[in-house]
C-alpha cells in the first residue's frame, strides 16, 4: 500500500531534476495532487511559466509576509495562491474559488477585467477601455482562463453561465 501525500511542495532549483520536471512526472502519475513551487523568482512571466505548467501556488524564498499553513489551506481547498509579482500587478496573492458561496475572489480590477472580457469583442477593445497594455491584457486573460481552466473565452461565459458565477 502507497500513501500519498495531500500536496507536493518542490523547489525549482534542484540538482537532478527542475521542478518543472517533477510536475511534468507528478501531472503524469498523480494528477490530483497540487504542487507549490518554491523560488527566489518573483517576476511576471516566470509566474504565468507556473501557472502554464500547472502549479497552483508559489513561494517566494526568504518572503515572510505570508504565513505557510494559510498557503497550504488555500491550495488544499482547491484554491490557487501566487505572489504578487515584482512587476506589474498581474495577480492577487490569493485567487480562489469558494466553494460554500460559489464564488472566484478577484480583485475589483480583475473582476473589471473579466466583465470586459466577456463583453467586448476583441482583446485590444479591453486593453484600450481598461488603459492598459495588449502584453498586460494578454497576461490577465491568461491568468484568469487558468484560473478557471479553459482555452477561450466561450469556455469561460460557458462555465461562468453554469457555475452561476455570471448572470446574463
Amino acid at each position: 500500500m502507497h500513501i500519498l501525500p495531500d500536496i507536493v511542495i518542490t523547489d525549482i532549483r534542484m540538482p537532478k531534476m527542475n521542478g518543472f520536471e517533477v510536475i511534468e512526472w507528478m501531472k503524469s502519475h498523480y494528477p490530483k495532487i497540487p504542487i507549490i513551487a518554491i523560488s527566489f523568482n518573483n517576476d511576471a512571466d516566470f509566474i504565468l511559466k507556473l501557472l502554464a505548467a500547472g502549479f497552483k501556488g508559489n513561494i517566494i524564498k526568504g518572503n515572510e509576509e505570508y504565513n505557510i499553513i494559510d498557503i497550504l489551506n488555500i491550495v488544499l481547498s482547491g484554491g490557487t495562491h501566487f505572489e504578487k509579482p515584482e512587476q506589474d500587478i498581474l495577480i492577487e496573492p490569493q485567487i480562489f474559488e469558494d466553494e460554500k458561496t460559489n464564488s472566484i475572489h478577484l480583485s475589483e480590477e480583475k473582476k473589471q477585467f473579466l466583465e470586459k472580457l466577456i463583453d467586448k469583442d476583441t482583446l485590444k477593445d479591453v486593453a484600450n477601455e481598461m488603459h492598459i497594455s495588449y502584453k498586460t491584457a494578454e497576461r490577465w486573460r491568461t491568468i484568469i482562463f487558468n484560473t478557471f481552466n479553459v482555452k477561450s473565452k466561450f469556455e469561460l461565459l460557458k462555465k461562468l453561465i453554469r457555475d452561476k458565477l455570471y448572470r446574463t
